[in-house]
């Protein structure tokens, strides 16, 4: 255990050249938990409430899911809200035909698509959460 007195009695422990906090002694700091700012602001409980809206967009982005297409139908994707790609169905008449290029091309349309979907379907939840005017 290593007393390090410049940071006013914290006390670390070296361990496979990780550093880690065992105790500490507070000398008329207030604590983390009493961190209320003038005209009552508590920043602890604005900090808490941003990690559950944080918890609670990163479920709902798993949750969502956009259907975007190219070519008439040709090329379809479904994208979830957090981007990834769940389905990508390429019409049999498509591959068939053997155009590599055409394929490649819808592809590609289809998923920008769907990516641009997704944006905005977030542009809209996150404007919902923000204070008037600056969503």
């Amino acid at each position: 255990m290593l007393d390090v007195g410049i940071f006013s009695g914290l006390q670390l422990h070296l361990e496979r050249s990780k550093v880690r906090m065992i105790g500490t002694r507070t000398q008329g700091v207030s604590r983390k938990s009493d961190m209320k700012m003038p005209g009552g602001f508590d920043l602890n409980s604005m900090m808490q409430q941003a990690r559950e809206m944080q918890e609670q967009m990163g479920r709902e982005m798993k949750e969502m899911k956009v259907d975007a297409s190219a070519g008439g139908g040709a090329v379809t994707v479904k994208m979830r809200g957090d981007f990834e790609v769940v389905e990508l169905v390429i019409s049999a008449d498509l591959v068939k035909d053997g155009d590599t290029e055409m394929i490649q091309d819808l592809t590609v349309a289809a998923l920008n698509e769907a990516r641009r979907k997704v944006e905005e379907a977030l542009k809209g939840k996150l404007g919902g959460m923000l204070p008037p005017g600056m969503g």
